[in-house]
């Protein structure tokens, strides 16, 4: 009996042994998010605390799967705060956050960041899943954008350059239309020459391109001052449609659209004779006119016979007319736009010469009218602290000494007691003092020899 008791339980023992062994546990599966990817555009950024327009913005990848639904925490502070403790945070439902540019200055304030002095803003992402406590939350990488207050936003732009209908001139230019931060020209530019862009009517600061590599190339940026004055280029004549989007003004950015490819009709304003062959160099105030007699005209004077001239079609370097570099005593006069157009045509002995020029089909007639011994001081401009035009060598009307006869010449004028001043001849720096007293007309005679 008790062998067989024994037996019973050994079948039993045996039984709940097979049974367990066949019996294997089920392992509850374990469901876990995959973290995103963050971007920011732009990295950077000027910051116009009085603007709703759009100055950041960060992107990120779905991360949604089966059953998980992820619940996007935004996080954001400034750099240093690792930890993000001191930062804030937004919670978000799809897959981008936006910042204006008056919501960056405010969220300065709440991280106590500095929008004066600039700082770098970092985000990063906190995802969970949604009703699901049990999946444990990750994070995305980390982005920074470097943010700071805009010292000179842009409120206008003035096109200007020898490209241009304007030329250099501060009073000819005219602003570009404005959207918003969206500035927009319509008209003739000239190709191969140079333009760039004022952000008022004086010249700095500009909006320049940001290397001289590649003039064709359009990179703006702003430009404080002279000095990295790369300038832009088209490389066909015709309309043009110029869009400049100045929202990031970090990130600016520029096109150009030909409309039509066209050759602008030449518009002569004032027909002047400039260059160092001429008495007034190339100064562009002193520089003599020529007579206009309907579609005809005409100027007299000496050039020499080592230096070069031409003619602008206004008192500015460009557009202009010259004589082609092989041309002679008549023929067709070529047209220039800029420095890059330039020829150089160089009389075969000084004198005085006649020039006529039809300005309806640019023919011209260059006559030599006797050669003479023109005064070594054909010219005489003042310049200095004591006078009213500083130390300036623009050579201006008001600034040149009037001829009353061959050795003679008379300027009046106001000069400060304690100023100094000097004058200047033709276009260079060759120096006279004068022998007179301060606060006086000058009537000075010139010596034979210095």
């Amino acid at each position: 009996m008790k062998k067989l008791f024994k037996l019973f339980a050994l079948a039993s023992l045996a039984l709940i042994v097979a049974v367990a062994c066949n019996d294997k546990p089920v392992t509850p599966e374990v469901k876990t998010l995959t973290a995103p990817t963050l971007s920011v555009t732009p990295t950077s950024a000027v910051i116009d605390s009085d603007s709703d327009d759009t100055a950041l913005t960060f992107n990120w990848n779905d991360v949604a799967s089966e059953g998980l639904t992820p619940v996007y925490n935004f996080q954001v502070t400034r750099q240093g705060d690792n930890d993000f403790a001191a930062g804030t945070a937004y919670e978000c439902t799809g897959t981008s956050k936006a910042f204006s540019h008056a919501e960056i200055a405010a969220l300065a304030g709440e991280i106590g960041a500095s929008l004066d002095e600039g700082f770098t803003l970092m985000a990063r992402l906190r995802v969970t899943a949604k009703d699901n406590k049990d999946v444990e939350a990750v994070f995305s990488n980390t982005v920074t954008a470097a943010v700071g207050k805009a010292q000179y936003p842009i409120e206008n732009l003035y096109p200007i350059g020898e490209a241009t209908p304007y030329g250099w001139s501060l009073d000819n230019t005219v602003a570009m239309e404005r959207s918003g931060n969206i500035f927009t020209w319509e008209g003739h530019l000239y190709a191969n020459a140079e333009f760039k862009f004022l952000l008022q009517k004086d010249w700095w600061p500009g909006l320049v391109n940001a290397s001289g590599d590649d003039p064709f190339t359009f990179n703006p940026v702003i430009r404080l001052e002279d000095g990295a004055d790369y300038k832009f280029k088209v490389g066909t004549e015709g309309q043009y449609l110029i869009t400049i989007d100045a929202t990031n003004t970090n990130d600016i950015k520029m096109t150009a659209e030909l409309l039509e490819e066209q050759t602008q009709e030449l518009v002569i304003q004032e027909l002047i004779i400039i260059g160092n062959a001429t008495k007034t160099g190339w100064s562009l105030d002193a520089a003599e006119a020529f007579t206009k007699d309907g579609d005809i005209y005409t100027w007299e004077g000496y050039l020499s016979d080592s230096g070069e001239f031409r003619f602008p079609c206004q008192r500015d370097w460009w557009p202009g007319l010259m004589i082609p570099a092989d041309g002679g005593t008549s023929g067709t006069l070529v047209r220039g736009n800029s420095d890059g157009d330039k020829v150089v045509y160089n009389v075969d002995e000084p004198g005085n010469y006649r020039i006529r020029i039809n300005a309806k089909d640019l023919s011209y007639t260059i006559e030599f009218l006797g050669a003479v011994e023109p005064s070594e001081y054909a010219t005489l401009f003042m310049c200095g602290d004591a006078t009213p035009y500083g130390w300036s060598t623009a050579m201006t009307e008001a600034s040149q000494l009037k001829p009353e006869n061959v050795d003679k010449y008379i300027w009046g004028g106001n000069l400060t007691a304690s100023g100094t001043f000097k004058f200047l001849t033709k276009a260079d720096c060759t120096v006279l003092q004068p022998r007179c007293k301060r606060g006086r007309l000058l009537d000075y005679d010139l010596p034979r020899e210095l």
